[in-house]
C-alpha cells in the first residue's frame, strides 16, 4: 500500500503529459497521485521514442514524488500496459488491477472502442500505429467474482446507464462501420456487467470515467457514477 496526500483522477489528455506535470506545478502539489482514466495517448510513436518521453516525464514527476497510473484507453497501445515500460514515478496499468492507495482500494480497467477506426491505420509504414484490434473493454467476469472490498473504480468508458447515451458523432461513423453501432452497444453492456458483478461484494463509492469528453455526475444505486472531460482532474475522496 502506498500513502499520497492527494489522489486525483484525470481525462483523457491524449499523450500531452505537460497537462499534468504542468497542473501539479501550478497547484504545487507533492506527494500525490494521478490517475489517468484511459487515452493516456501511448504507442503512436516508435517505442524507443516513447521509453524516452518517459523517462523525461519520470523525472519531472520525481522532483516531487508525484506518481502517475495510466489506465488504458483506446488510444493507448494495450501492449505497453505489461510492467514493462513502468518507471519509478510512471505506472502503465494492466486491466482489472487494483490500486492499494491511502487505505482504500482503486480497480482500473481500461479499453473502449474507437468509432473513428475506419479512418485510422493497423500500422502506417514509418508512422506507427493508431488503432489496435484489442483495444476494446473486456469483461473478465471470472476475475470480477473474486475482486472484493473495492471502494472506487476507473475505467475508460461506462456502463449503458451513464451519461453520454450516445457518444458525440456516433451517426457520421456509424454510417460508414457497419459493425461499431452492434460493438458500441455491447460494450457498454459489458462495462455494465462489471458494475452489476462489483456490486454484489463491494460497497463503490464513485465510479470515474473518461472517453466521451464531457463533464458528468450520475447517481445510480449507491454509486456517484463521475465522467471526465478532457484534462478535467477530480480529487478521490469519500
Amino acid at each position: 500500500m502506498k500513502n499520497f496526500d492527494q489522489i486525483l483522477v484525470c481525462g483523457d489528455i491524449h499523450g500531452n503529459m505537460n497537462i499534468i506535470t504542468d497542473f501539479l506545478k501550478k497547484m504545487d502539489l507533492k506527494n500525490c497521485a494521478v490517475i489517468v482514466a484511459g487515452d493516456f495517448g501511448i504507442g503512436f510513436e516508435y517505442w524507443m521514442k516513447e521509453v524516452k518521453k518517459l523517462k523525461y516525464f519520470d523525472e519531472l514527476l520525481s522532483n516531487n514524488n508525484n506518481t502517475i497510473y495510466a489506465v488504458r484507453g483506446n488510444h493507448d497501445d494495450p501492449s505497453y500496459f505489461n510492467g514493462k515500460y513502468d518507471t519509478d514515478f510512471i505506472k502503465l496499468v494492466p486491466d482489472y488491477t487494483v490500486l492499494e492507495l491511502n487505505q482504500w482500494n482503486i480497480l482500473c480497467v481500461g479499453g473502449a472502442t474507437s468509432i473513428d477506426r475506419m479512418n485510422r491505420k493497423k500500422y502506417i509504414t514509418g508512422k506507427g500505429r493508431d488503432w489496435w484490434v484489442n483495444e476494446t473493454f473486456y469483461f473478465d467476469e471470472n476475475k470480477v467474482k473474486n475482486i472484493k472490498d473495492i471502494d472506487f473504480v476507473v475505467t475508460h468508458t461506462a456502463p449503458h446507464f451513464c451519461y453520454p447515451f450516445v457518444k458525440n458523432g456516433l451517426d457520421y461513423w456509424i454510417n460508414r462501420d457497419d459493425l461499431l453501432q452492434d460493438d458500441v452497444d455491447t460494450e457498454r453492456l459489458n462495462v455494465t456487467k462489471l458494475y452489476e458483478e462489483l456490486k454484489k461484494n463491494n460497497n463503490i463509492a464513485k465510479w470515474y470515467y473518461g472517453h466521451f469528453h464531457m463533464s458528468n455526475i450520475l447517481p445510480y444505486d449507491k454509486t456517484l457514477f463521475i465522467g471526465l472531460n478532457i484534462n478535467e482532474f477530480k480529487e478521490i475522496k469519500l
